[in-house]
């Protein structure tokens, strides 16, 4: 029964990955990988090389009322 439970894991670890592979395949000029702040990142995210990965620091803007935002 344990074997079993840790092949079916195995099974659906590389089917997320080779999912991953073609989202990030079908990306033409950019892409963008987000996870939440304060969370640990995809083992996904984290097997992609360093050197090929720019991370940067966002934070969530709340806005209590609707505004217009002008476009200069």
């Amino acid at each position: 029964m344990r074997n079993r439970i840790l092949r079916d894991k195995k099974v659906r670890e590389n089917e997320e990955r080779r999912t991953f592979y073609v989202a990030i395949t079908r990306a033409i000029d950019y892409l963008y990988l987000l996870y939440a702040q304060g969370k640990t990142p995809s083992e996904f995210i984290k097997e992609i090389p360093e050197e090929l990965r720019t991370e940067y620091h966002l934070s969530l803007i709340h806005i209590s009322e609707p505004t217009r935002l002008d476009v200069i």
